[in-house]
């Protein structure tokens, strides 16, 4: 035999179960593994609850230049969303004609 017959029959072949190293769960911690799986499934498929997201911004120029700005991305209920924006701004500059 030439040593790749001997690696393909040595990767075909089962792996050798050590002794001792098996551990079997008795009926009540099967169950109690069970019952655990079941209440994580449950908490898993309630909806969770989304997050107020949004910005805000404020802006600062020459000549008085004053901007306060803010978005709020609000859920409402499992299926829809409200946007709300608002802003201002205020300046001291006299518009002056040339």
């Amino acid at each position: 035999m030439d040593a790749i017959t001997i690696a393909l029959a040595a990767l075909l072949l089962p792996a050798p179960v050590p002794d001792g190293d098996v551990r079997r769960l008795s009926p009540a911690e099967v169950e109690r593994i069970l019952e655990e799986a079941a209440r994580k499934r449950v908490a898993a498929d309630k909806p969770q609850a989304r997050p107020i997201e949004g910005e805000v911004g404020v802006s600062i120029g020459s000549g008085g230049y004053r901007e306060v700005f803010g978005t709020a991305v609000v859920p409402v209920g499992n299926d829809a969303t409200a946007i709300i924006s608002i802003g201002g701004e205020h300046s001291d500059r006299r518009k002056r004609r040339r």
